[in-house]
């Protein structure tokens, strides 16, 4: 369900949701890590940052904040690839998340055909048997 940044905590500590799609990055800073056991580092999310400044405003600052703009952005760019840094950042996520007390854990990217057969059809097929046929003729 959709649900609005600030009441992500809020929801988990109620019971409300048990879990939120949320980079590790994010996770971290939110302190998820007090109402969440789990982080499932699925690798699904990709969260570039871009600079992005109106024209007439950026001609209207004095040079001292457009050299830090610069200068931050050089920095940033310095620090390799935004592939690299999302590797960087999981990796150091990761520990932080382990350090506060999470299970970290890398799910299958994609079950296998005979494991979809054996272990995720079956439950799911006893759990909802009046729409299994609607869940089997979903396309993806």
């Amino acid at each position: 369900m959709p649900l609005a940044w600030g009441e992500v905590i809020p929801a988990a500590q109620q019971g409300v949701i048990d879990g939120a799609d949320l980079p590790i990055v994010n996770i971290l800073a939110l302190k998820a890590y007090e109402v969440s056991k789990y982080c499932s580092m699925t690798f699904h999310n990709y969260g570039p940052t871009a600079a992005v400044i109106n024209l007439d405003i950026w001609h209207g600052l004095t040079e001292p904040p457009k050299e830090a703009d610069r200068r931050g952005l050089a920095h940033r760019a310095a620090d390799g690839p935004p592939a690299d840094r999302e590797r960087r950042q999981y990796r150091q996520g990761q520990g932080a998340a382990r350090a506060q007390g999470m299970a970290v854990n890398r799910p299958m990217s994609r079950p296998s055909a005979s494991s979809r057969k054996t272990r995720v059809c079956p439950p799911t097929r006893r759990k909802f048997p009046e729409m299994w046929e609607e869940i089997v003729a979903t396309k993806v």
